[in-house]
């Protein structure tokens, strides 16, 4: 359940067993869970693991308290290894289950494009366009290949940082961005 009152979170966690929170460290549910002896396991979807962007001393403690949570988690999950050996959690707690990529949806793709995979398709981006989802990292990226490839984009997705996003591709000269 998503909600924002530490008192209904409080209560969610009466009868619990396991916290199993998808996306981060939660500064709400986690340290409840801790205080109140209730296993929780954490699913970490973005590169960054449980770090957050620092703009001062208030964000580098929750960080810091992000990271002795993530320490005492009875499972850290990650869905890739840049995060999961960035931060280096307990070996015991931490498991990396990847993105599957569906063969057949390929093998489509592959055949619709007559096989010049590699040359004409696009790098596609799906997702949140937050940072946490890594989306400044790509554009950090594509900036080194513009002017040396061409390359068309394409971004499907919302989010807090796509007006942020789209300000920083808008200059590219050799990158085709369609949003």
């Amino acid at each position: 359940r998503r909600t924002r009152s530490l008192r209904d979170i409080f209560s969610y966690l009466s009868g619990a067993d396991l916290v199993i929170v998808n996306g981060n460290i939660s500064l709400r549910v986690h340290p409840l869970a801790w205080v109140r002896g209730i296993p929780y396991a954490v699913i970490y979807a973005n590169y960054q693991g449980y770090k957050r962007e620092e703009n001062g001393l208030g964000d580098r403690l929750k960080n810091a308290l992000r990271g002795v949570m993530a320490q005492q988690a009875w499972a850290n999950i990650f869905l890739g290894t840049h995060a999961e050996k960035q931060l280096g959690l307990p070996e015991e707690s931490t498991h990396v289950v990847l993105n599957p990529v569906d063969k057949r949806m390929q093998q489509h793709y592959d055949e619709e494009r007559g096989e010049k995979r590699g040359t004409d398709a696009p790098f596609l981006f799906a997702g949140r366009i937050i940072e946490g989802k890594g989306i400044f990292v790509i554009g950090e990226a594509l900036e080194q290949l513009d002017g040396k490839l061409e390359v068309r984009t394409v971004i499907a997705g919302e989010g807090r940082d796509e007006e942020r996003f789209r300000e920083r591709t808008r200059t590219f000269s050799t990158i085709q961005g369609e949003f």
